[in-house]
């Protein structure tokens, strides 16, 4: 460009500079361009949040029909894994833990990921006493012949005891184990101090359990 072109084109500049700022006041002109420029901000920002949301909902959840006719979420297990998880451990899983050890959130587990689990109760009667009988009649553990003890073929048994008083899963261990080779085996643990003070406050009203002799020792 020649130094009279250059010269030109900046007077240019500073004759459309003078005009804007004799009709529009600067600070308009500045608080113009900043809203501009956050609304610009703010719909990148919105359309990347936008596509990483769906990039993790594709990668967790294939399809409506993986979540059973239930709101898409990323939340949501995939139910078409169950058989490839089922391939490295094999049901039935079989919690050993003792009470207050995260038996619950064992239980909230295995039914999120479509699993037929069982907590404390299997259908009318508690799962420590059908076991219980179950072994005493020389039967495997879980086969029961009480037909309100719904604990034959189910995938996961997530409470077997029968409270601190009647810990089915220590007495009769040997038993379970050789009932169920091929069960997978659960031991729950959690911070000893809060698992005392759980199992006092939750069976203080029993007169069976130690707890509530010694709580206050």
């Amino acid at each position: 460009m020649s130094k009279p072109q250059q010269n030109r084109n900046e007077l240019m500049s500073v004759k459309f500079a003078a005009n804007a700022k004799a009709k529009l006041p600067m600070s308009l002109v500045v608080i113009f361009l900043m809203l501009f420029l956050l609304r610009s901000s703010e719909q990148n920002i919105q359309i990347l949040n936008d596509n990483a949301v769906v990039a993790v909902a594709e990668k967790v959840v294939e399809s409506k029909d993986d979540i059973e006719g239930e709101s898409e979420s990323c939340l949501r297990p995939r139910r078409n894994r169950n058989a490839e998880v089922k391939s490295l451990l094999r049901p039935p899983f079989i919690n050993l833990g003792m009470p207050k050890m995260g038996s619950t959130s064992l239980q909230s587990y295995f039914e999120c990921g479509g699993y037929e689990s069982v907590h404390w109760l299997c259908g009318g009667r508690y799962c420590g006493d059908c076991i219980e009988e179950a072994i005493q009649a020389g039967l495997p553990p879980f086969s029961s012949q009480d037909p309100k003890c719904k604990i034959n073929n189910i995938d996961s048994y997530t409470q077997i005891d029968r409270g601190p008083e009647n810990l089915v899963q220590v007495n009769y261990l040997h038993e379970i184990m050789a009932g169920v080779p091929s069960a997978t085996f659960v031991l729950t643990f959690r911070n000893m101090t809060k698992w005392y003070m759980s199992m006092s406050n939750w069976w203080t009203d029993s007169k069976e359990v130690p707890f509530n002799s010694t709580k206050d020792n």
